[in-house]
Parts: C-alpha cells; sequence; structure tokens
C-alpha cells in the first residue's frame, strides 16, 4: 500500500486513523508499520487507536 509511504506526514496520519478501524491483515500490517513511523504524531495516532 503506496498511501503509508507518502512523504506528507498528515496523509500518513489520516492513514493510520482510517485503518485501524478495520480488522484484517492489511490493515493491522500498514497501521504496524506506521506504528513505528519516525513523526511522532503519525506514530501517537496508531497507539490512540489501540486504546
Amino acid at each position: 500500500m503506496a498511501i503509508v509511504s507518502s512523504d506528507n506526514w498528515g496523509i500518513r496520519l489520516r492513514v493510520a486513523r482510517a485503518l485501524s478501524k478495520f480488522d484484517n491483515p492489511q490493515a493491522r500490517a500498514a497501521v504496524s508499520y506506521l506504528a513505528k513511523d519516525p513523526d511522532h504524531r503519525v506514530a501517537g495516532a496508531t497507539l490512540e487507536a489501540s486504546l
């Protein structure tokens, strides 16, 4: 999924929030990838979604 590697942190943030609502292997893998994002806002969004 190319969009999870976008240069724009805002897009990655929205993708993290959106994909966290889905329960399938591809979405979980993408969220896991985004959890290691260098931008704290993106990584934080994955953590918030897991609460």
